[in-house]
């Protein structure tokens, strides 16, 4: 049973690496392996030795999910979210606020979470280049079970659980107070952009899983990455992500010396501000829980577009 699991495994690692030659990603020296090895059980390995400063992945930006390429892509998407932007807006203005409720739990910097997913969940339904890419997304952790079980905020025994179980296994520093916050406001958020956005409750799979791959590219712009994507974190990762301008590429490199065979890692910290309050990996993820976007890129090859 085990070898047929990664038989399949095996085929949708393959078939995301055509997607990655069909729009132009460049991975000569990694690949993406479903495997007990990984850390995460799937993970982008070396597939030769890689020396420091190497440029192991390039992805071209035109590839990258985010509001300015989908808005070329899937412009009826767009337009509906402008007009849902304004409606924002108004609810949320002082001389209308007594023709309806102000949201609580969002504000206008925690929109592209909803825009995001509705971009995604579209890109499946019209089978557009971004579908394969999508599909091949996968999460598993407790909060991500309560969004997929569409659990309510008042679901106590639910959220106690789910908890216990990010406080032991992924967050074993924090105080189990502020996990619960994080918990609370994440479903809370949900319910407000469902009901802004028009969303249902069979979206919050997508939700949970897009808004925990999705970086700040340094200038506020909320993006996920392909290939990025799929690398896993470590606190001593051996890869770092930076953008050339001027070729319109993002460049995956090699902060130190890999050997063939060995798994290829990031860092889910602000890189820009390591020694800063986001400088360790639990509080990283305590504010990927929140829904905080991180600043993944280091630097850029040039300072002009």
């Amino acid at each position: 049973m085990k070898s047929l699991i990664y038989l399949l495994a095996a085929t949708s690692d393959s078939i995301f690496h055509d997607w990655c030659g069909m729009v132009g990603i460049e991975t000569p020296m990694a690949r993406l392996i479903t495997t007990p090895e990984s850390v995460a059980g799937r993970g982008v390995f070396a597939t030769e030795d890689i020396e420091q400063g190497d440029t192991v992945i390039r992805i071209p930006q035109d590839t990258l999910l985010h509001e300015y390429n989908a808005a070329a892509i899937l412009p009826e998407v767009t337009k509906k979210q402008k007009k849902t932007r304004r409606k924002f807006s108004r609810r949320q203005s002082r001389l209308l606020r007594p023709f309806g409720k102000k949201y609580e739990f969002v504000d206008s910097s925690d929109l592209w979470q909803a825009e995001l997913t509705q971009y995604c969940l579209s890109s499946l339904e019209s089978n557009n280049f971004w579908a394969p890419w999508i599909q091949q997304w996968q999460r598993d952790d407790p909060l991500q079970r309560l969004f997929e079980t569409t659990v309510s905020p008042h679901d106590e025994k639910s959220i106690i659980k789910c908890v216990a179980e990010l406080k032991k296994d992924y967050l074993p520093k924090e105080d189990p107070l502020k996990i619960r916050a994080a918990v609370d406001i994440r479903l809370r958020r949900f319910g407000e952009l469902k009901e802004l956005y028009g969303l249902d409750d069979t979206d919050a799979s997508m939700f949970g899983t897009m808004t925990s791959r999705a970086i700040d590219l340094g200038d506020g712009t909320a993006a996920v990455v392909p290939m990025h994507d799929m690398v896993n974190h470590s606190m001593e990762p051996n890869l770092v992500l930076s953008i050339d301008f001027e070729e319109g590429m993002l460049d995956m490199k090699a902060t130190r010396r890999i050997e063939k065979g060995k798994e290829l890692f990031i860092c889910y910290q602000d890189e820009n501000n390591p020694d800063s309050e986001f400088g360790t990996l639990w509080v990283s993820q305590l504010l990927r829980l929140f829904g905080c976007l991180l600043i993944l890129v280091v630097h850029s090859q040039s300072s002009s577009m």
